[in-house]
């Protein structure tokens, strides 16, 4: 049996294997590298190969989780290449799917798991084993093949919701494995006075926090952290409050077909969808989604009527709903997920929203990895003949902490068979030349509107460029702009910052506005919100038209669809609703379809 690790050896994110037996291979995890700019072609490691339509080598992939640094590259799979998965990690990537804002392939068909029951395919036989993490239906792998036994940790934990299964593991899981391809996420991070905090510690934070707040509670976390999501459950019951999610979160807790974990027909949660939301549910289509968990639905009225007693399962699309229905006196915010995230910039424009409205950051998390102290009872137990760091910063560390270690680099092919790790010359490499970029002819030349830079877009690798500086998905869009069905441009102030990323699609030879977002697809400052609610007016007026409630307009012109100071609807229930609309800002969107179908 052969093994390298394309990924993972000296980086958390990103992780695979590939183990290779008499030509006959399979992978497992198939990662999207935490720096990723969501260009998945680009992200595949270089040395990895064989995953077309015409090689048969692959039998399958094996995925240990549902997060996206260890599946997150599957689309670029050949559809003919089966992917192990557990049930419900299944469904709530496909229910994830339904909201992303990007092409995402759901899993191909392949095998489901079930704890300790081996799956046998080709030379190799694999047995998952559930872990605790904080991603739902984790496991770990052990893969046999002709007398060789390789255990794989996957991410795994002893302090979550789920603990028990860690001395399940200890108890259950054979001694003495050739090789323990093991996780070292927590190593080389400052020491937390040896202790990690067990998931009922988070629950308790929450209800200090929750009894002293004096306004709506906005928890920030992971919708597909369920352990997270149990604790804030009871924390609110335990505080007299409603716990309030979105759609998205009711849809991957509905996904996890566990029928004691929260969900959104209960009596002590409510659904409440942000109006970004809605947008999404008439543009994807999903109203039978809606009507499933429309039971406790509440609205802007009741939420700001009740929010003192409300723990709001945070998002950042929620910001804008928040500020419109006057919900942010006295509210407190608290961020529980990796704190990663917020130190590297993702969460500015965030972090500038809590500011503007003195709202303090405060934190309650515990990691979703296995300490230390857990890895080294871990490995004291199970006694593998050789540890192999993985999906860890600092290698060099198991040497500390474990005997038998082994270190082998991204890339590298090594034996059970053999003490020394050797290169496999007989299976093929993936070309390492460089990418060829595409190229297409701008429809709008480069140009200055107002106080804007309009930047036409014109290959795949200033695509690329924008995604990585706008951290969106632009660059998925470079096959439709080679054929001439999209095009996109970057808006700039006149020092050449970059504001917003337009893009138009085209329909029957008519460009037409498609979207206009900022970084991370948000609104990060005063001109971004203009746009951002320029659009949320035109999808507004459309909605309301199709639901057969649009019954009066103020300053609108409907045939043309353009806000030229204040929309004014009322809705179903009723109310009026107003959104304001900077003319010269909504206006350029619009400006800039007119020039293109001008030029056409």
């Amino acid at each position: 049996m052969r093994v390298c690790i394309h990924r993972g050896s000296h980086q958390i994110g990103g992780s695979c294997v590939e183990i290779e037996q008499n030509g006959l291979r399979i992978l497992l995890d198939f990662g999207l590298p935490l720096d990723s700019d969501h260009d998945k072609r680009s992200a595949i490691p270089a040395t990895l190969a064989g995953l077309n339509e015409r090689d048969q080598s692959v039998l399958g992939v094996f995925i240990s989780h549902p997060h996206l640094d260890h599946l997150g590259l599957l689309p670029a799979l050949a559809p003919r290449i089966p992917v192990g998965m557990g049930p419900a990690a299944r469904r709530i990537v496909t229910a994830a799917a339904a909201f992303s804002g990007h092409p995402w392939a759901r899993p191909a068909p392949g095998w489901d798991y079930r704890s300790g029951q081996s799956i046998d395919v080709g030379p190799f036989r694999v047995t998952p084993f559930l872990v605790d993490h904080s991603a739902y239906d984790a496991y770990a792998l052990l893969i046999e093949s002709q007398g060789k036994r390789l255990f794989y940790s996957g991410d795994f934990r002893a302090h979550g919701r789920k603990s028990a299964l860690f001395e399940s593991l200890l108890r259950t899981l054979p001694r003495g494995v050739d090789v323990m391809l093991l996780e070292g996420s927590t190593l080389g991070r400052p020491p937390n006075d040896g202790r990690i905090q067990h998931e009922s510690d988070i629950e308790d934070q929450f209800v200090a926090e929750f009894s002293s707040a004096q306004g709506l509670v906005m928890t920030h976390t992971s919708s597909q952290n369920i352990d997270r999501l149990v604790s804030i459950f009871r924390a609110a019951r335990r505080t007299n409050r409603l716990m309030v999610i979105d759609l998205y979160t009711a849809a991957i807790l509905q996904a996890t077909g566990n029928p004691n974990i929260p969900q959104s027909h209960w009596p002590d949660i409510r659904l409440y969808v942000p109006q970004r939301q809605r947008m999404q549910i008439r543009k994807k289509g999903l109203f039978d989604l809606l009507r499933q968990h429309a039971k406790n639905r509440i609205y802007s009225e009741k939420l700001r009527e009740r929010a003192k007693s409300v723990a709001l399962v945070f998002r950042p699309i929620h910001c804008l709903d928040l500020e419109k229905a006057n919900c942010l006196t006295d509210a407190r915010y608290i961020y529980s997920q990796w704190a990663g995230y917020w130190e590297r910039g993702d969460f500015s424009a965030l972090g500038a929203w809590l500011s503007r409205h003195g709202i303090d950051k405060k934190s309650i998390h515990t990691s979703g990895h296995a300490s230390s102290v857990h890895l080294e009872e871990f490995v004291r137990v199970l006694t593998p003949r050789k540890v192999v760091p993985i999906h860890t910063f600092v290698p060099e560390q198991y040497k500390r902490l474990f005997q038998n270690v082994e270190l082998h680099g991204d890339g590298e092919w090594w034996s059970l068979d053999k003490e020394e790790g050797e290169r496999n010359e007989r299976l093929p490499q993936k070309r390492t030349a460089k990418k060829k970029q595409q190229h297409w002819s701008p429809v709008l030349e480069a140009q200055k509107i107002g106080q804007f830079q309009i930047v036409p877009l014109t290959s795949s690798k200033q695509l690329g460029s924008e995604g990585w500086h706008m951290m969106n998905c632009v660059a998925d869009y470079s096959n439709a702009c080679k054929n001439d069905e999209y095009r996109v441009f970057s808006i700039r102030n006149i020092s050449g910052k970059r504001l917003a990323t337009l893009g138009l699609t085209r329909k029957n030879n008519q460009w037409f506005v498609d979207q206009c977002f900022g970084p991370r697809n948000s609104a990060e400052n005063a001109n971004l919100e203009l746009f951002d609610k320029h659009g949320k007016a035109m999808e507004m007026v459309d909605w309301y038209r199709e639901e057969g409630v649009l019954e009066s307009s103020t300053d609108f012109d409907l045939e043309h669809g353009v806000p030229t100071a204040t929309l004014s609807v009322i809705n179903r229930y009723g109310k009026v609703d107003y959104l304001e609309v900077d003319t010269d800002l909504g206006l350029l969107a619009q400006e800039i379809e007119q020039l293109m179908n001008n030029r056409e």
